[in-house]
């Protein structure tokens, strides 16, 4: 849903979580550090369900994802 290119090699991947296999705390992972060099993916332990959300990024360098869902799970 959302793809935010954070450094030279790296990409934040903001995804819902219907049929992801990548888990996070046992849970599909609502987003994950993905490395453009070796492709290795991270998952990410988010607050909240990003379905429906929109991201932006602050002047002080903070990317932030604003709206979504009601979190079904808490970590």
């Amino acid at each position: 849903m959302q793809m935010s290119v954070i450094s030279t090699n790296e990409v934040v991947i903001i995804d819902k979580v219907e049929h992801n296999p990548l888990t996070y705390a046992g849970y599909p992972a609502w987003a994950s550090l993905y490395n453009i060099n070796d492709h290795s993916v991270i998952p990410l332990g988010m607050k909240s369900n990003a379905f429906c959300a929109g991201g932006s990024w602050l002047s002080n360098g903070t990317l932030i994802n604003v709206g979504g869902d009601e979190a079904t799970v808490s970590f």
